[in-house]
């Protein structure tokens, strides 16, 4: 599966399901109206990049970066969680691993995020890089980029901003306290947190 076919739904139409029923988002809705909800940090994360441009084609593509390091930073949070699950006797030890590896994650992350922007950003054309095979990961992405569709990044840079803070809660305020939820976290499960914090944010949006 691709890394953005993975949050179809923060490009298609939001479903008609809640998501309640999934284990962890009772823990992202406990924190609305609370200044770091994810979404808020998303919304407050786009209003700093907005007063940091100077045109709207920069804004696009900062917006397409972040989008694709998100994307991709999330890809690694699903591993964390899937590998906790199959070392539950390891997981606290395995959640310090990964915070300590940060530093180093995200260069090899920005790294790959680059070739992908500069794939996109010459319109779905490669002279070679070691990113090539992947490249049909974000395929779907240069339409958009090519058409200058504004409003399309602005809506999945939400999204995606709203699952990785959303991850990153879940890994580091929930999960070193709650061992009971260590057999939810299947790819399954995950999936399905992402695609129901894809629609919220898709809902919230709407309202705005």
């Amino acid at each position: 599966m691709s890394l953005m076919k993975k949050f179809i739904g923060a490009i298609g139409p939001t479903t008609s399901r809640e998501g309640q029923d999934n284990p962890f988002a009772p823990y992202f809705l406990r924190l609305e109206g609370d200044p770091n909800f994810p979404f808020l940090l998303a919304i407050r994360a786009l209003e700093d990049l907005e007063g940091t441009v100077k045109s709207d084609r920069q804004l696009m593509e900062y917006l397409l970066e972040d989008i694709i390091f998100a994307s991709i930073y999330a890809t690694f949070y699903e591993h964390m969680f899937i590998t906790m699950n199959e070392n539950p006797k390891l997981y606290l030890e395995l959640i310090d691993k990964f915070s300590e590896g940060g530093q180093d994650r995200e260069m090899v992350i920005a790294a790959q995020t680059q070739l992908h922007l500069n794939y996109i950003m010459n319109g779905g054309t490669c002279s070679g890089c070691e990113a090539c095979e992947n490249h049909k990961d974000v395929e779907e992405l240069v339409e958009h980029w090519n058409l200058g569709d504004m409003q399309f990044f602005i809506k999945l840079y939400l999204s995606m901003q709203t699952i990785q803070f959303s991850l990153e809660q879940l890994l580091y305020d929930v999960m070193p306290h709650r061992h009971d939820l260590l057999e939810f976290l299947t790819q399954e499960t995950v999936l399905d947190y992402r695609q129901f914090l894809a629609d919220f944010s898709d809902k919230k949006l709407e309202e705005i």
